[in-house]
Formats: structure tokens, sequence, C-alpha cells
């Protein structure tokens, strides 16, 4: 049999992408309170996520129970949805510019 097919087949992993952790609405519902901005920076001080992680989406998982301000590289829709509805607001993150 060709080695070819011995060999076992395995995936491609790109070790160069950014590192994204997933955030939801009760997890942000449990560490901010009202009016608290929720970006990168903010979940890092309060060890929600580690250093290496470059980006954020938050998720429609669990309920909103306070009025917060969200800076995230992705949301769905659901999230989006209970985010405006409690009357908090969402940004996009300030990109790095090239030089």
């Amino acid at each position: 049999m060709p080695l070819v097919r011995r060999l076992p087949k395995r995936g491609f992993t790109n070790i160069f992408a950014p590192e994204t952790k997933e955030i939801t609405l009760s997890l942000i519902s449990i560490h901010f309170k009202d009016g608290e901005t929720v970006t990168l920076d903010a979940l890092r001080e309060k060890k929600l996520v580690n250093s290496r992680v470059e980006k954020i989406v938050v998720l429609a998982s669990g309920e909103l129970t306070t009025k917060v301000n969200v800076v995230a590289d992705r949301i769905t829709k659901g999230a989006r949805q209970a985010i405006l509805a409690k009357g908090g607001t969402i940004q996009e993150p300030a990109t790095k510019s090239a030089e």
C-alpha cells in the first residue's frame, strides 16, 4: 500500500490566527454593572480572558440584566437586540493603523 494511504490524515491549524474568545450575555451581567463598558481590556482586568486573546465575540446565551456599553469585534444578532433593548450601546473597536 502506498505511503500516502498509510499516513493519518490531519487538518490544518493556522498557528498565526488571532485567538478569539466567546463572551455570553449572562457572563456580562454577572461581572459588569450598569453603565460600564465591556472591552477587551476590561475583560482582561477582570481576568475573564487571558493575554493571548485578540478578539472577542458576544453571544446571546443567557439573559442581560444590566445596561452596558459593548465594544466587540463581533456581536450576534440576538445579543445585539438584547443589548439595545436594555438601553446599552454597541461600538466597533478602534483598529490599529498600518504604518
